[in-house]
């Protein structure tokens, strides 16, 4: 487990070498050339290495190259029977703003928990955070109602942080139901009061885990909506209150399949012209990537995992 911490800890490190086939100045995305040959020189080193940092390294080398093929390299990956080169893939692929990088990290957060890898599962989760593509939100949200299960405990703040960031309109509802639970267990002096429900084998009782959950739920619930409450009942009235309005003034995000340049704050139901053919009034090459009620929020602090502060 230290070694897949320090890993996290190292995660804004800048490679040991530079990468193979850096993208052109001004441009996001290699050629498809410079993916290809940066993906033979992976092979051939990641085939080769008999330790895991050396794995974990080329790893990090070939992450350095943008392009859907690198994507579609890495992402089998996150199933790595070495948790380290898994986690590192995690933390790789967000920073490649593909919709194949968000699927995949979706995909495998499920075959993470139950292979016992919070740490894959929590690097994901941030991945997913910074990507934003709502269609991946789902996934996350589906771990709220498994609350009782010890081991989506240890990433559920992670998954909750990650939900707020991408912002779905969709999740209120669950996030609310879940900071109702919260409310209704002790542990830590908030609402309910009293009782250490107890988990076999857990050094805290139940209540004290779920009331650990009331900052990073009322935390997404303020980034996805904007707006602020005292309680879940407090929150389930302003959200009823303010829901159609926010909806009708939702902006949506969207994004260059080829450029991988973002236009934010775009109608949702209409495409925006293409920045790389902007002259042009050209908009195929643009897929949305959600839709949020408020302004992206500032990048999240990072969990423990991550290297932030420890509770």
């Amino acid at each position: 487990m230290h070694l897949l911490l320090a890993l996290l800890l190292a995660i804004q490190d800048a490679p040991k070498s530079p990468p193979p086939a850096p993208a052109p100045a001004g441009a996001k995305v290699n050629t498809e050339a410079e993916a290809d040959a940066a993906i033979a020189e992976f092979k051939k080193a990641f085939s080769k290495g008999d330790l895991t940092s050396t794995r974990v390294d080329a790893v990090k080398k070939l992450a350095q190259v943008k392009h859907e093929k690198v994507v579609r390299q890495l992402v089998p990956l996150l199933t790595h029977a070495l948790e380290d080169v898994a986690a590192q893939v995690a933390v790789q692929l967000g920073s490649h703003d593909h919709h194949a990088a968000a699927e995949g990290l979706a995909a495998a957060v499920g075959a993470n928990l139950t292979a016992k890898r919070p740490v894959v599962v929590a690097a994901s989760c941030s991945s997913l955070g910074k990507l934003g593509y709502e269609a991946t939100s789902a996934t996350l949200v589906k771990l709220l109602d498994k609350n009782g299960d010890d081991d989506v405990m240890l990433i559920l703040p992670d998954a909750i942080r990650a939900i707020g960031q991408i912002g779905s309109a969709s999740a209120v509802d669950p996030l609310i139901d879940l900071l109702r639970k919260t409310e209704s267990t002790g542990g830590g002096g908030g609402p309910g009061g009293g009782g250490r429900g107890g988990r076999g084998g857990r050094g805290f009782g139940r209540d004290d885990d779920m009331a650990k959950l009331r900052g990073p739920v009322t935390g997404a619930l303020r980034a996805i909506t904007g707006g602020d409450a005292d309680s879940a009942n407090g929150w389930d009235q302003w959200w009823k209150a303010s829901r159609a309005e926010l909806l009708a003034g939702a902006k949506g995000t969207w994004i260059c399949k080829t450029s991988w340049d973002r236009v934010e704050g775009a109608a949702p139901n209409k495409k925006p012209a293409c920045s790389h053919a902007a002259d042009k009034g050209h908009d195929s090459c643009m897929v949305l990537v959600r839709v949020r009620l408020t302004e992206p929020p500032a990048p999240a602090p990072p969990s423990p995992r991550d290297g932030g502060g420890g509770k």
